[in-house]
């Protein structure tokens, strides 16, 4: 009998030894997968960084360029207003200047999309929101 209950034991010592290391292996899956999906996430972050950094300074240099461009055509109308030019030429620099402000618009939205993906990655969808 003594025998009989022996192997009992080693039995579940067994089972249970075998049930531990199949633990153990899933624990260190999760860890490497958690590894991998940190690293994804750093990557995602850098290049959502720079390409926010790249819509930020494209807005910059729009809204300097755009700034401009009001004082130029501000400068033409005065011309224009004494009878210094035609009305076909005023209308073309005025969509001139329009052209500029929807680039200067569509760099600020850009900005914004990328700032709004970078919140994503870094923050709750709830936090993200603008």
């Amino acid at each position: 009998m003594r025998f009989k209950g022996s192997q009992g034991e080693n039995a579940d010592a067994q089972r249970n030894a075998i049930a531990i290391s199949d633990l153990q292996i899933k624990v260190a899956e999760l860890q490497r997968g958690r590894a991998k999906l940190a690293d994804e996430i750093r990557e995602k972050v850098a290049i959502s960084l720079v390409k926010f950094d790249e819509g930020r300074t494209d807005f910059q240099t729009a809204q300097i360029v755009s700034m401009r461009a009001v004082d130029q055509f501000k400068v033409f109308e005065l011309r224009y207003t004494r009878g210094n030019s035609d009305t076909e030429t005023y209308l073309s620099r005025q969509n001139q200047l329009d052209n500029q402000k929807a680039q200067t618009y569509q760099a600020w939205a850009k900005m914004r999309r990328s700032l709004f993906e970078l919140k994503l990655l870094v923050l709750s969808v709830k936090e993200a929101e603008i």
